[in-house]
């Protein structure tokens, strides 16, 4: 739901390309989400249904929770009891990212700045990383240059004469030849800085979007702490691409977007679990008070003595639940991040100028959820449920009996 969320405001509010990553992430993520539900699950009953597989368990990777994991929870780090220290260290990552900005400024790319976009139909077969160095020794360095339809070369710049438009088209027709120019647009500044703002609208509404799902999900609380956690990433990523001046545009719109989802996905699943331990101790506590009420009604009887103390445990705090969670989580939330750090390192640094920074920012913003799902998006949690405590009984849907026929007497 979350990603889906992300992805839509993508479809509406960017354009181009950048809609059409929109439409592509929504099919994978309900792709993925049908065979992570049914194809998924089928495969693994049929497996587990084997008699070799039930006599060599460990083969599964179902037999136990993992040695990581074991080994955590032994030694029980106390991450959320240093809460102040991972809050105060995010707050100074974001200072120092608002710096680079506010210093630094953003990039913009074409789509925001307006510019020129030309589109050549070559009479001999060109890469887009070769005809972006032959654009570049031209004296066009920053231009955007990708593969059209049918093998075009598809050159973006800012805004240029027409005399510097043809020193692009003679470069190339000196190294392949230029059999046509198959179009010529320009975008305007005003548009470029209506798409900025859109990208702005974007970000801030998908922010929103998440946070308030979370609060109808779990609790305003939890919807409030993995906002922060999600703006935190953002900004993080924004202010690196500021101090590198690497570009900001539509492209990075779309891996803006993306790290959202990524991020708010782990913190979904850390909050699920403390959510779902909070509410054991509840039950835990409910279970003890009503034995130590059955004892008390045997004592007054002469039956059996008095055991008031099992219901005198001291129940785990909030802290303590949320730390046990983040600790119980941290094996998958890693797990997770490792298969995509794979792909996007790759990417990165095989991918070429025109995946590179895209892949850069996914990868930033990935390593960065990874870590605000640890040691921020938790922390924020317990601060806010200080103020405003998250109740320990579960809801529970009431049910009517059959023979109910609902009449208030």
């Amino acid at each position: 739901m979350t990603t889906l969320l992300a992805a839509i405001l993508l479809v509406f509010l960017a354009s181009g390309p950048v809609q059409g990553f929109g439409v592509t992430l929504i099919i994978g993520t309900v792709a993925s989400m049908v065979s992570a539900l049914v194809i998924a699950r089928i495969l693994t009953t049929a497996a587990v249904a084997s008699r070799w597989v039930n006599r060599n368990p460990k083969v599964t990777g179902l037999a136990s929770v993992g040695r990581v994991r074991l080994w955590l929870e032994r030694k029980n780090p106390r991450l959320i009891q240093r809460r102040k220290v991972f809050v105060l260290g995010s707050l100074t990552a974001c200072i120092i990212a608002v710096a680079g900005i506010a210093t630094q400024g953003l990039n913009l790319g074409l789509e925001f700045t307006g510019g020129r976009n030309v589109v050549y139909a070559t009479e001999q077969s060109i890469t887009p990383d070769r005809a972006r160095e032959v654009i570049a020794d031209a004296g066009f360095p920053e231009a955007v240059v990708q593969t059209a339809d049918a093998g075009d070369i598809s050159v973006r710049t800012g805004r240029i004469s027409d005399a510097e438009e043809s020193k692009i088209r003679d470069a190339l027709d000196e190294e392949v030849g230029v059999a046509d120019v198959v179009s010529d647009d320009s975008l305007g500044a005003a548009l470029g800085g209506e798409l900025f703002r859109n990208a702005i609208i974007a970000l801030v509404l998908a922010l929103l979007a998440q946070m308030i799902y979370l609060a109808i999900r779990f609790k305003w609380t939890f919807g409030v702490a993995a906002a922060l956690a999600m703006a935190n990433d953002v900004i993080l990523v924004v202010g690196i691409f500021a101090w590198l001046g690497k570009p900001i545009d539509g492209v990075f719109l779309a891996a803006a977007l993306t790290i959202i989802g990524l991020s708010i996905n782990d913190t979904i699943v850390v909050f699920d679990r403390v959510r779902e331990k909070w509410w054991a101790t509840g039950q835990a506590r409910k279970d003890r008070l009503a034995a130590a009420a059955e004892a008390d009604a045997k004592a007054a009887e002469g039956g059996t003595v008095l055991t008031k103390k099992a219901a005198e445990v001291e129940d785990p705090s909030f802290v303590d639940v949320t730390n046990r969670a983040v600790i119980e989580t941290l094996p998958r939330t890693v797990n997770t991040g490792i298969g995509s750090i794979f792909i996007l390192g790759a990417l990165t640094i095989l991918g070429g100028d025109s995946l590179q920074d895209f892949a850069l920012a996914l990868l930033l913003g990935l390593l960065f959820g990874t870590a605000s799902t640890t040691v921020l998006a938790g922390p924020l949690l317990t601060y806010f449920n200080q103020r405003s405590p998250f109740s320990r009984d579960k809801k529970e849907r009431a049910t009517r009996d059959a023979n109910d026929s609902g009449a208030v007497v």
